[in-house]
């Protein structure tokens, strides 16, 4: 006769043999044939008293220096001073430990007795209960996990079938008698009418079709719509159409249409109750090119974006600030190879100008070497700021004088104490075509302020 013994058993795991009847128990190395009533089962432990010192609760339980674990309080039976102690009330054990409630004084006897080893109930291997061993009419299952029962099942009470998401599946068809009710009444299919009801706003039946409030279906997938038009009043286009990339929508009175994209730069125009329509930008608007930030700058340049595009271009200068001495000022210059050098010679100007709002003097049309402007403070304004607009003509023609019309303020500081406001006209005679403008300061360097350059538009 072969015995099936267990893979992998635990320390004092106990096997019985359904056909025999015997017992076996797991020593560690070997089975060995085991009676719960054996004597040797019972073990007088190691006394421990020795170690009682009035303080310390917990001690180690051995038998002959091997350790012993217990199943459980019960298992032991312990005396203190000739005294049965109450298993769970005077003592707790722990894996291979007692711990006393209370801890025992010095000198006081102790013995403990373990009255049987911890036995895992593991009497029934794994794959013997057959269907044939259950009474008559019971139910049947295979090794492929298919449960069967015949006849018809009875449950008089709640059935829970599995947890988590899939905790019932039902193959094949289905058949429930009277009303399924989901979830806490929430959802209900009433056969016998061929209605679904959801809750209180939603009701599917096959004579009156979807019905409910329209303020229950928050969620509605539009995705889903494959035919059809959604109405304006619904939320739709009430149209078929396909937004254009870069059109806009409009409103034929009756749907939602889109324009086509139009090209860079231009703008929508209304045809009244026609369709919109994308039209080139009307004249005079500002169109930004270019900015530079001066941070201790020996000068500021402008080198692309001066070109053929506009008549006329404009930079507005803000905080433009300096290191100065008495007599310094901002100058401007032109260039006709791209900023590789700058004209310095032959700039015929005049200018007009007031010291805190009183007319302070002019100048009639002299030459120059630049285009000057602002600033125009002595040492002691150390936190004078400069703003100005210089309006430049001509730039780009071969026949006609490049004019500057500079109109400049220049303040000491928060309540400072001048200001200083320039009118500047600069006319330069050259056939060649400007294309770069560079600002400096005749001494010294700029300090800080902003360069922003714009061109006008030709029409």
């Amino acid at each position: 006769m072969a015995l099936n013994f267990p893979d992998s058993p635990t320390l004092n795991q106990v096997y019985t043999d359904t056909t025999s009847g015997f017992s076996y128990q797991w020593d560690g190395v070997v089975w060995q044939s085991y009676t719960p009533s054996a004597t040797k089962n019972i073990l007088v432990l190691d006394d421990i008293s020795g170690s009682f010192n009035s303080s310390t609760t917990i001690f180690n339980l051995t038998n002959s220096g091997t350790a012993v674990t217990p199943a459980n309080s019960q298992q032991l039976r312990v005396t203190l001073g000739g005294i049965v102690q109450e298993p769970g009330t005077d003592y707790l054990v722990a894996s291979s430990t007692i711990i006393f409630t209370t801890a025992p004084d010095f000198g006081i006897d102790c013995s403990i007795v373990s009255l049987g080893p911890a036995v895992p109930v593991n009497t029934i291997i794994d794959g013997t209960v057959t269907p044939v061993k259950l009474s008559t009419g019971g139910p049947s299952w295979n090794t492929d996990g298919d449960f069967y029962i015949s006849g018809i099942t009875t449950i008089a009470d709640v059935v829970k079938v599995g947890v988590g998401t899939t905790a019932l599946i039902v193959e094949g068809n289905a058949r429930v008698t009277g009303i399924l009710t989901v979830g806490s009444s929430s959802i209900t299919l009433d056969g016998d009418n061929n209605t679904i009801t959801v809750g209180s706003g939603v009701t599917i039946s096959a004579s009156t079709g979807l019905t409910g409030s329209g303020a229950n279906l928050t969620s509605l997938n539009a995705s889903n719509v494959s035919s059809g038009t959604l109405a304006i009043a619904r939320g739709g286009t009430n149209s078929t159409a396909t937004p254009t990339s870069g059109g806009a929508a409009y409103g034929t009175g009756t749907a939602f249409a889109f324009t086509s994209a139009g090209t860079s730069g231009q703008v929508l125009t209304s045809n009244g109750t026609s369709a919109p329509t994308w039209q080139d930008a009307g004249g005079g608007a500002w169109n930004f090119i270019g900015s530079i930030t001066a941070n201790d700058s020996t000068s500021v340049s402008f080198t692309s974006g001066i070109d053929s595009t506009y008549d006329t271009y404009v930079v507005v200068g803000t905080g433009i600030t300096a290191s100065y001495n008495e007599g310094n000022f901002l100058g401007s210059r032109y260039s006709t190879d791209s900023g590789s050098s700058y004209i310095s010679t032959d700039y015929n100007s005049a200018n007009y100008f007031l010291y805190n709002f009183t007319y302070e003097g002019d100048t009639f049309p002299a030459t120059s070497n630049l285009i000057s402007f602002g600033i125009g403070a002595t040492t002691i304004y150390t936190n004078s700021n400069t703003c100005f607009t210089n309006w430049y003509f001509n730039l780009n023609s071969s026949t006609k004088a490049k004019i500057c019309n500079s109109d400049s303020i220049s303040v000491a500081g928060i309540g400072g104490t001048y200001i200083l406001r320039e009118e500047y006209y600069t006319g330069l005679t050259t056939s060649s075509v400007v294309n770069a403008i560079e600002f400096f300061m005749n001494t010294g360097n700029i300090s800080s302020g902003t360069f922003n350059l714009y061109g006008i538009s030709n029409s």
